[in-house]
């Protein structure tokens, strides 16, 4: 029965005739090693690596790729010293990016990936402004780091964030300071304990009209979908390039597509 609704849902997008907008070739490879990435075959518009590669390393890498980005997380940090113990999520203590420690720590690693040959960032922790309640400081440390990296000449694409996205959009921020904004399973969502895919509609549709705000403001958004099914995959191919979303479908959730 799912799978007919499912062939019902394809024939009508197939049937609605909207216009498809160009995507990009990109590929999140963050789960790969430093052999691995040197070895990938295929050439991406935007590629998506760890952010802790040599010279080197991103000179043989950047042969397959127009542009370069590095994961860089914001947040992520075990030292007590530079923790916030006032903003937890899911039983998770999260940096306090309003020390000038913390801040001095973040413009270095940019400092260290900038010298190293990437050509942008791909910034984890954004959803830390949610999570302190839409605390101002905190808007304002994140507005730092993306002023920092547009000086340096550096891209920057968001993880998620949607909650900052927005005020950043309602706030008329410089839209060249954000390239793109990614998020994951918009279209389907993955039961891990019963192995099954299935979509939350509301959910869904809740990402989808947050990333058709993104593309409206002029940035690009990027989609990761994680499935086999090929119906699924005929869908969101369809649905994404009709929005303009740049989009890749990888079988695992380990970060990798080659």
């Amino acid at each position: 029965m799912k799978r007919f609704l499912l062939t019902l849902t394809l024939c009508a997008l197939v049937l609605s005739g909207c216009s498809k907008k160009k995507t990009e070739n990109f590929a999140l490879l963050t789960g790969m090693n430093k052999t691995q990435v040197e070895h990938i075959q295929k050439h991406y518009t935007t590629l998506i690596v760890k952010g802790t590669f040599t010279k080197d390393t991103t000179t043989t890498i950047k042969k397959h790729t127009t542009t370069l980005y590095g994961q860089i997380n914001m947040t992520a940090n075990k030292n007590q010293n530079y923790q916030n113990s006032n903003i937890t999520h899911k039983n998770t203590t999260y940096a306090n990016i309003t020390l000038d420690a913390w801040q001095k720590h973040i413009k270095d690693q940019i400092n260290t990936m900038k010298t190293n040959g990437y050509d942008g960032l791909y910034i984890r922790g954004f959803n830390l402004y949610e999570y302190s309640h839409k605390d101002t400081n905190t808007y304002n440390v994140m507005m730092h780091f993306l002023d920092y990296a547009h000086k340096l000449d550096m891209k920057v694409i968001i993880l998620d964030g949607h909650i900052f996205i927005d005020d950043f959009m309602k706030n008329k921020e410089n839209q060249t300071l954000i390239s793109g904004v990614l998020r994951e399973d918009v279209y389907t969502k993955y039961n891990k304990k019963n192995r099954t895919l299935g979509q939350d509609k509301i959910i869904s549709d809740e990402k989808k009209a947050f990333l058709d705000r993104v593309v409206d403001y002029g940035m690009k958004a990027y989609v990761v979908e994680y499935t086999k099914a090929s119906d699924w995959k005929a869908v969101i191919e369809h649905d994404a390039k009709k929005r303009g979303y740049n989009y890749v479908i990888i079988k695992h959730h380990n970060k990798t597509k080659d």
